[in-house]
């Protein structure tokens, strides 16, 4: 593998892993933990989360490492390499990706809906169970995602052990020929 190519599925890998672990930490302990709130309480704190979110250090690794999906993926199609290697880069991208376009077709407009709920209203408490059932349930298939996509690409990266080639052992006769 070119050096460039392992760069990019390491990038690529750590920052899958980066944005699988963000994903898994709201899934196993945010969201649990939400739940066990009244929902006007809760409500409010995930728009809290969801406002936050979209600030540059997430921001950053979410997008950033999109496009390193996308550039890796189209680099693997292009080059058609049939390696092993070459498959699991172009699988972790495409699972990163899967994740992404994910995020932005079902849980952005599930947290814009949530952003216009009033808390205090009668309709909030049904709305954020439904939210919560969802959106949390999406959020493992996110996370799976990331985290085996960021498993394929740096496994992709791992430079082979290198033996000696093998040779037929040749007699005294052979060698001096």
């Amino acid at each position: 593998m070119a050096r460039t190519s392992r760069f990019l599925a390491v990038a690529t890998g750590l920052g899958s892993c980066a944005v699988g672990v963000v994903y898994s930490v709201f899934s196993l302990n945010v969201m649990p933990a939400l739940a066990r709130l009244p929902a006007a309480e809760a409500i409010v704190r995930m728009q809290h989360f969801n406002e936050r979110a979209v600030m540059w250090p997430f921001m950053s690794m979410f997008f950033g490492t999109a496009a390193l999906s996308a550039y890796a993926l189209a680099k693997e199609a292009g080059a058609r390499d049939p390696r092993p290697r070459s498959a699991l880069r172009a699988v972790g991208s495409g699972m990163y990706l899967a994740g992404f376009l994910l995020t932005v077709a079902f849980h952005v407009p599930r947290n814009d809906a949530l952003e216009r709920l009033d808390p205090a209203s009668e309709a909030a408490p049904v709305a954020w169970a439904g939210f919560l059932s969802e959106w949390t349930s999406g959020n493992h298939v996110r996370a799976a995602l990331s985290i085996v996509g960021a498993a394929a690409l740096l496994l992709s990266a791992v430079r082979p052990t290198r033996s000696a080639p093998t040779r037929s052992p040749a007699t005294r006769d052979e060698v001096r020929a």
